[in-house]
């Protein structure tokens, strides 16, 4: 933002405005750790004991010509930077610096810059880390734990899915040992080089990186390895492997409820149960289904028949336990079903549905009215004329 002044002239009747504009003053500052920007932790790994020698480079980052006075460095862990100057030019810098001695695990301070420039009160902060390790510390140690869609699938055939879905994996890497690990990378035998949100893990922290695939059909299996570099000794390796089972899947034709109904109601409260049709056509027999496989919204059928076998509207008509129902709920809309032939073709099928919204609970017709508690009994006084009995 601009300051600006304005002296006002009176000539001929006229008022004029005379401007002169000048730039909002600033101050910058950037930390460094025994010269590592670590503005993320863990920062560098410092042996414990070992100095640690921080500097702050202050600048005069001005829009102006302000000159900044009164500059001043306070660093929020007690450490004392020492400065060379408290004035600065426009776009003059220069460095202060402090050290101290490396404690263990992880440590973070920032540092804030304050000065004045054309009156006003300008600042700026900015952190830096380093972890400290234990000299005696020799174990370095790297786990990688891989998942396909969510589960831990190290045995085939894993989660079974279909031709042409996407398929998600996510490589857990942590670093269990007791040293700090940099230089981390993750490659899958077949995905590749795998995206990780950082290459450098502390002892007992952890980060996921992912990658996406497009399934196929069959048995699939692939590799994940995580690799990282302690500060000392060699480089430190951990593999896990995942599966899935893609499958071709062959869209058909389902009608759940009464044919007449667009959209079949379901009360989720009901105890009884909800017919589903499968239809044949466009090369799909529905003849050849195996019953015992299917399963529609979580639910296998309780009973089922053929209708039409031969004919030329062949169909199969199960009927499914409304309390197994386990993939529906008041906000579902639709309901797959999914199954296999005898041909060892898988199918699947969606229909719309609608859920019976779910009732309040009704008061009662005579509530009761709470009876009033009894007032006790004042005693009555005695009569001083009356005898006692």
């Amino acid at each position: 933002m601009k300051k600006l002044t304005k002296t006002a002239i009176l000539l001929t009747g006229l008022l004029l405005f005379v401007s002169s504009a000048y730039g909002d003053p600033g101050i910058g500052i950037e930390k460094s750790t025994n010269g590592f920007d670590a503005d993320v932790a863990p920062g560098p790994a410092i042996t414990v004991g070992d100095p640690v020698t921080w500097t702050y480079t202050v600048t005069n980052i001005s829009t102006g010509d302000e000159i900044l006075t009164e500059i001043t460095v306070i660093d929020d862990q007690g450490v004392v930077p020492i400065c060379p100057e408290t004035t600065l030019a426009k776009n003059e810098s220069m460095t202060c610096t402090a050290g101290g001695i490396a404690l263990l695990d992880q440590y973070t301070n920032t540092a804030t810059v304050e000065g004045y420039g054309d009156g006003a009160l300008v600042f700026d902060t900015d952190s830096s880390h380093y972890i400290g390790e234990d000299p005696s510390a020799d174990n370095p140690i790297i786990d990688i734990e891989k998942l396909t869609n969510g589960e831990d699938a190290d045995d085939s055939p894993g989660p079974i899915v279909s031709e042409g879905t996407t398929v998600t994996w996510e490589y857990v890497v942590t670093n269990i040992g007791d040293m700090t690990l940099n230089e981390i990378t993750v490659n899958d035998d077949i995905e590749g080089l795998i995206s990780c949100p950082q290459s450098a893990l502390i002892p007992g922290d952890s980060m996921t990186c992912t990658a996406s695939g497009i399934a196929g059909v069959d048995q699939y299996k692939n590799i994940g390895t995580a690799t990282g570099i302690p500060r000392i000794g060699p480089e430190v390796s951990d593999t896990d492997s995942s599966h899935y089972y893609g499958r071709n899947t062959a869209p058909m034709n389902i009608k759940i409820g009464r044919k007449s109904i667009k959209s079949a109601p379901i009360n989720l409260r009901s105890h009884g149960k909800v017919p589903v049709a499968v239809m044949s056509g466009d090369g799909f027999n529905a003849a050849t289904i195996i019953p015992s496989s299917v399963l529609f919204a979580g639910a296998w059928a309780s009973h089922w028949n053929f209708v039409n076998v031969g004919g030329s509207n062949e169909k199969l008509i199960l009927h499914f336990p409304i309390q197994d129902l386990l993939d529906l709920n008041q906000d579902s809309t639709t309901a797959t079903l999914t199954g296999q032939t005898s041909e060892g073709v898988y199918f699947e099928g969606t229909d719309d549905v609608r859920i019976v919204p779910a009732k309040p609970a009704k008061p009662p017709k005579n509530p009761k009215k709470t009876p009033k508690t009894p007032k006790p009994k004042k005693p009555k006084k005695p009569n001083p004329n009356k005898p006692n009995k």
